[in-house]
């Protein structure tokens, strides 16, 4: 997954750097050029049938080739249950076929995955959940969690009554939340915001403004992306793009007239930049032209924003830090000092629910904007995460006392 993220990332940045080929001041390696001479050369390896049919019993998955500049279509049939493998080192020969979805080479077969081993991330939750379900200390509002066939959890996970959220494959809450739903499957696939949480863990860096492809609020692709100065129609499941045959359009350009995907409600034409994003850019200005006038020790505090280009949760001042919804607004009173013990782990999640959800019983923060680690509603208590799930079944009112978390309750 990183591999392909990577690709697709670099490889919409190549295709535009690749249109002034001609010019050889913008001129790089990777040009349709190149792979011309390139395969004026060499033979690509035949791609394996399965991965030409790509059906529900032949297929496979494509990679970047392993030559030059990814000149030749390259692809891993994707072998069955029971079919031989090896698991190869950097010496073997380049490999054409790998287990399928949900099956791993073991005692050189292909064998399935069991998810529900503690071995790995979701297969570990699921069965603490299922284990809970047998011995009846099952809270009322945890779901169950919903595992991929290799054992990684799916795109989101719902807080029943609150709010549904994209996360990692680790189940690591991530960017993209929207009301609660009974469909969140059809609205929450996360796939721009997986894409950008694997890039900013390939990197080991939270990444920059220019650094990712833009998100909706709900974790999908924003329709139209611009890079640099030059835009394009992406698929917002994927990323890929729409209209790959259309000139790329420059920014000032793009409309309704210029941009298929261009969407009124969203996008402004002659303007990509959104407000965080624009007041991002406009800082870092201000700091190039500071710097070259000579001025040194000036503290910047740049606005802080997420992959949507609209303002994350937490925003910090010289002072401080305060919750803010998308657009900049503080939510609520929830600031702290940099002396408040709280500081340090204010993630504004809480507060973010609060002011997304649609329904009148919302949760109770701390002053920081986290949630409080007791949650109360209708004369029921229980303890709750740092993304306000369930993790243990709820008591009456005045039995509270009894969790768990009754001594972890923000102050």
């Amino acid at each position: 997954m990183k591999l392909l993220f990577i690709a697709l990332f670099f490889g919409l940045f190549s295709s535009l750097y690749s249109q002034d080929s001609n010019d050889s001041d913008n001129s790089i390696l990777c040009t349709e050029e190149f792979c011309k001479g390139f395969l004026e050369k060499e033979v690509c390896r035949k791609i394996p049938p399965a991965c030409e049919i790509q059906n529900a019993t032949h297929n496979g998955i494509f990679l970047p080739s392993p030559t030059p500049c990814n000149c030749c279509k390259y692809c891993l049939e994707n072998q069955h249950e029971s079919d031989t493998c090896f698991v190869g080192d950097p010496s073997s020969p380049t490999p054409s076929a790998i287990c399928g979805a949900g099956l791993y080479c073991r005692v050189s077969t292909c064998q399935p995955m069991d998810i529900s081993s503690t071995d790995s991330p979701c297969g570990r939750a699921l069965w603490l959940y299922e284990q809970q379900k047998i011995i009846g200390t099952l809270g009322h509002l945890q779901s169950k969690p919903i595992c991929d066939r290799n054992g990684l959890y799916e795109s989101h996970i719902c807080v029943p009554g609150e709010t549904c959220f994209c996360v990692s494959e680790k189940g690591e809450r991530i960017f993209g939340e929207i009301p609660f739903t009974s469909l969140s499957e059809i609205s929450l696939n996360c796939k721009c915001s997986r894409n950008s949480y694997q890039g900013k863990d390939i990197r080991n860096r939270h990444l920059h403004q220019t650094e990712f492809l833009r998100c909706e609020p709900n974790g999908d692709y924003d329709a139209l992306q611009c890079l640099d100065d030059l835009c394009l129609c992406v698929n917002p499941a994927d990323g890929r793009p729409t209209h790959p045959e259309m000139e790329f359009v420059n920014v000032t350009q793009i409309s309704a007239a210029t941009l298929p995907c261009f969407n009124n409600k969203t996008h402004i034409e002659g303007e990509y930049y959104r407000d965080c994003e624009y007041s991002y850019h406009q800082e870092l200005k201000n700091i190039r032209k500071y710097e070259k006038e000579g001025f040194e020790g000036l503290v910047y505090l740049l606005p802080n924003c997420q992959q949507d280009g609209h303002y994350a949760p937490v925003q910090q001042t010289s002072k401080g830090k305060y919750c803010a919804d998308p657009f900049g607004k503080r939510l609520e009173n929830f600031e702290v000092s940099k002396t408040d013990p709280l500081y340090s782990s204010m993630d504004c999640k809480c507060a973010r629910t609060r002011n997304i959800m649609i329904g009148e019983e919302k949760p109770e923060c701390c002053r920081n904007g986290n949630y409080n680690r007791i949650q109360c509603r209708r004369g029921l208590c229980r303890c709750v995460d740092q993304d306000g799930v369930q993790v243990q079944k709820e008591v009456e009112y005045y039995k509270r006392h009894e969790l768990r978390c009754f001594n972890n309750q923000c102050i």
